[in-house]
């Protein structure tokens, strides 16, 4: 087996002091029996250069306030070229741990460039995004491990109840660092089997980029890469959350993702049992020699492309149970049974259905329950022809911008495109180029 190594030394270091055990003052020592005040370093706006590189911190941050963080840029807007920085802010190569508030927090700052660092023991979020808005900030080669809770916000603790998103990021996934063969008993086949790389968890899971929870959580302008399947185990870029014990929200959506990888699949759906249980069969009719087989115990969910442009038929392997509901969370019409809300959804629907979500409940009164696969002999009527993909194509650039942003004179203005003409469509490709432009202004 192999692991990512770091080393936590540098010869440089950076210390908080702090006392032997807790003090009354900080006020949490029913939370932690040791001193959770320490050292913290911000960068403010206006700032003329910001580069740490190869330093050790330790005993940084407080667990008693919120924004004193080990290294933390609050606030400072815009740091690259585009606010006039000729040599951006950076944190490299420096080794932080045994921390009271994470380990790097980007607030309000937009060009800054965490690489190559290693956070480890820290208190709650490691490397922090405080309000997720920030701009074209670099995440390279940092590792991050042995986090624990904090009890600084409610994320801390875990999971956020609320909306969730991701834009305008790239999430790459297998890496070079493959490790050694991985030898482990295949229940299904009863022998042992070996694959060419190290595998920490069940090999039956697959490796995912974007995991969905519950959410909503909302997925745009993403690019995945290095998430194709091989031999040995199953990769995927997006994704549901395996043994979910919870419905995921049907108002959570993924648009503009984009792929650097092809592995000849369209759609791909896992079950967090093994495939040779398989009970259900899901086809999309313009793809129907990639059927899905999803198995479970009473409920069982199925991801599926709304719009109008793409039809299901769902069947059973084995045998057909004498009892079963079909209920449509999110969507408005279903093959065959015309299945219509009462109320149609909006685009600022947040809940799974406007009303009572439709459903029906089927009860077999006799037949034979073994004739579960139909689709030999309905496809020659039902089936669809493959759509063919529509590429996105670029529309004329928007009008630039007011000066923004002017300090001593100097500012900046952007203008935008939208990628309509056409709009990307049945799986085509998004606009190759960027969305908006900036460009330098006088403001006075």
């Amino acid at each position: 087996m192999r692991g990512e190594v770091a080393l936590l030394s540098r010869n440089i270091i950076i210390e908080g002091k702090v006392e032997k055990e807790c003090p009354p003052e900080n006020g949490n020592c029913k939370e932690y029996n040791y001193d959770t005040f320490g050292g913290h370093i911000k960068a403010v706006q206006g700032f003329r250069n910001v580069h740490i590189e190869g330093a050790e911190l330790v005993h940084m941050g407080q667990q008693t306030d919120l924004g004193r963080y080990p290294l933390h840029f609050h606030m400072c807007h815009d740091v690259d070229q585009v606010g006039r920085y000729d040599n951006p802010p950076y944190l490299r190569n420096n080794a932080i741990h045994d921390t009271f508030a994470r380990c790097i927090t980007i607030h309000g700052t937009h060009g800054v460039t965490v690489q190559d660092n290693v956070c480890y023991k820290a208190l709650g979020h490691a490397y922090f995004l405080e309000d997720g808005g920030e701009k074209r900030t670099v995440f390279d080669g940092n590792l991050g491990l042995g986090t624990m809770k904090g009890s600084l916000i409610p994320t801390d603790q875990g999971a956020s109840k609320g909306e969730q998103f991701l834009t305008d990021s790239v999430i790459i996934g297998e890496s070079i660092n493959i490790g050694e063969p991985h030898t482990f008993y295949n229940r299904t086949s009863g022998k042992y089997r070996t694959m060419s790389r190290s595998y920490s968890r069940n090999v039956n899971w697959p490796v995912q980029g974007f995991v969905v929870y519950d959410g909503p959580v909302y997925v745009d302008n993403v690019w995945f890469d290095k998430f194709k399947r091989t031999d040995d185990y199953e990769m995927g870029a997006i994704g549901f959350l395996l043994n979910n014990k919870f419905a995921s929200a049907t108002v959570s959506t993924v648009t503009r993702a984009m792929f650097g990888f092809d592995d000849g699949i369209y759609f791909r759906l896992y079950s967090s049992s093994d495939l040779a249980n398989a009970k259900v069969v899901v086809v999309r009719d313009d793809i129907p020699d990639t059927p899905e087989y999803i198995a479970g115990t009473k409920i069982i969910e199925v991801g599926m492309i709304l719009g109008g442009t793409h039809s299901y038929t769902i069947n059973f392997s084995g045998k057909i149970p004498r009892a079963f509901m079909l209920t449509g969370r999110g969507i408005d019409r279903m093959l065959f049974l015309k299945f219509l809300s009462h109320k149609k959804r909006l685009n600022t629907t947040t809940t799974d259905c406007e009303g009572h979500c439709p459903y029906v409940q089927i009860k077999l009164q006799g037949g034979d329950v073994t004739q579960a696969d139909c689709r030999q002999r309905v496809y020659p009527k039902y089936q669809r022809q493959q759509l063919v993909a529509i590429h996105g194509g670029f529309g004329l650039w928007g009008d630039w911008s007011e000066c923004k942003d002017i300090v001593a004179c100097k500012g900046y203005q952007e203008r935008s495109r939208k990628c309509d003409t056409p709009t990307p469509q049945f799986g085509g490709n998004y606009c190759n180029g960027s969305v908006s432009e900036v460009q330098a202004c006088a403001g006075c």
